[in-house]
Parts: structure tokens; C-alpha cells; sequence
């Protein structure tokens, strides 16, 4: 008699084991199996370094400006910094400090011809700059802000078209540089350059748009008259940011085309 009650205790456990199993089923995503299962893979530090030399070297055979130099010389810093983590413990380790002497060698080289091509650039940039004024005081140039109300205002100078068109283009270039120049001296004292009264509500407003100028926010603009006051006819010349924003119908030539 008591075989009946055995079986359904029997039953019972056996229910009871089912249903912890289902609660353990491996479809639990609590833990990721590539989390668990997959190792981190371990970086090459001599290969990236060699890579880095290489692109340096190929580089540094057809640089010619400070820029493209600076950017060999990031690749040489690269170079080096990838043999410089090189572990202790591999095989590649005392290549990668002879390697990293001979790379410090080459950044410097860089370095040297970066600074020598910048300071060339800046001399002739302060000698167009020099040469840009005088053409501008002989023209009988003015210069103003314009645009204060909108996004990206200038810096304008303002010539006759007939002086212009008997400029070389070596003196036109170099007054599109000085043009440039005038917007750190008009950042420098907005309030100057500001054409509306102090007490005009957009007065602050205008203020803080000249101080924060981008610095290729210029334009050089002819007027047909040729003595003052000019009129506004058209833009010849202009930075690439304002260049930009402008309406194609109206815009000159962007600086960065017009200086090469």
C-alpha cells in the first residue's frame, strides 16, 4: 500500500529537477561566449612601426612645402612611438631600439626642413604684406567691415577697377595677402570698425561679430569710379570662407585659387 505513495513522491522530484534545468538552459546571454571564449588580440608594434617609416620615407621623397614636411615628421613621431612599446620580452626588441635611433635621426632632418620652409614662407609673406600696403596706399584704397548682419562677415578693401587691371599679378597677389593681414588689426579694435551708433540695439551684437572674424574673412572689391567716395560693383578676389557662402552669381575668385 505504500508503493502508490512512493511513486508520487518519485513524480514529484522528478518534476522539480526538470524545471531547474529549463532555468539553467544555455540560451542565457548573461555572459558573452566571445567575451569568455575569445583572447585579445595582441597588437604588432614592430610591423606598425615599420609601416609608419615606410610611409615616412615615400613621403619625404616628393615633400617640397613646411606643411608636407610636418607631416612627415608626424609619421617619423609615429614610427617611433609604435618601436618604442615594443615589449622586453620579444624577439624584435633590440631591432626596435636601433630602429628608433635611426628613426630620431630622421624626424629631426624633417623638423629642420619644416622650420627652414616656415621661415622662408614667413619672410615672404612679411615682404608681399610690405609690398601689398604700398599697392594699396597708391590706389588710393579704403578699407571697411561689410556683411555685420549676417553669418560671415569681412574685412573689404575697396580700390578702382582701372587700378587693379594695371597690376601685375605678383602685386595683386600680394594685395590680397596684405587684405588678409587687416583682419587681425581690425580684431584687435572693433569698436573701430563698428558704423553703426553705440546705442543701436545690434550695437554689441556687430561688436562681437569683428572680434571673432575667421581669419580668411576678406574681400577686395573694385568700384568703376576711380576717386572716392567708391562705389560697390564687384568682387574680384575673396577668402575661401566667405568665398563659401556667397552667392555663385556674385563671388570672386577664391583666394586659394587665386594665389597659386
Amino acid at each position: 500500500m505504500k508503493c502508490p505513495a512512493i511513486l508520487i513522491i518519485l513524480l514529484l522530484l522528478v518534476s522539480c529537477s526538470s524545471q531547474n534545468t529549463s532555468q539553467s538552459s544555455p540560451t542565457d546571454t548573461s555572459i558573452s561566449p566571445i567575451t569568455a571564449e575569445s583572447p585579445t588580440k595582441q597588437v604588432d608594434y614592430f610591423a606598425g612601426g615599420v609601416n609608419k617609416a615606410t610611409n615616412a620615407a615615400k613621403l619625404a621623397q616628393t615633400a617640397k612645402s613646411a606643411s608636407e614636411w610636418r607631416q612627415v615628421e608626424a609619421e617619423w613621431q609615429s614610427a617611433i612611438n609604435f618601436m618604442e612599446y615594443e615589449s622586453t620580452s620579444s624577439s624584435n626588441y633590440k631591432a626596435a631600439k636601433q630602429r628608433v635611433m635611426e628613426y630620431k635621426k630622421r624626424l629631426t632632418n624633417a623638423q629642420q626642413n619644416a622650420s627652414r620652409l616656415e621661415q622662408a614662407q614667413v619672410k615672404l609673406q612679411n615682404t608681399q604684406i610690405i609690398r601689398g600696403g604700398e599697392v594699396f596706399r597708391s590706389l588710393n584704397g579704403i578699407h571697411q567691415t561689410a556683411g555685420e548682419a549676417t553669418a560671415i562677415p569681412v574685412v573689404r578693401i575697396v580700390i578702382p577697377q582701372s587700378g587693379w587691371k594695371k597690376l601685375s599679378k605678383s602685386d595683386q597677389i600680394s594685395l590680397a595677402i596684405y587684405a588678409e593681414s587687416l583682419v587681425s588689426v581690425v580684431k584687435s579694435n572693433p569698436s573701430n570698425y563698428v558704423s553703426i551708433p553705440s546705442s543701436a540695439p545690434i550695437y554689441n551684437s556687430f561688436v562681437s561679430k569683428i572680434a571673432n572674424l575667421c581669419q580668411d574673412c576678406w574681400s577686395i572689391v573694385v568700384s568703376r569710379q576711380d576717386s572716392q567716395p567708391y562705389g560697390i560693383d564687384e568682387t574680384i578676389v575673396q577668402g575661401d570662407t566667405p568665398w563659401r557662402s556667397d552667392d555663385p552669381c556674385c563671388r570672386g575668385i577664391k583666394s586659394s585659387e587665386f594665389k597659386k
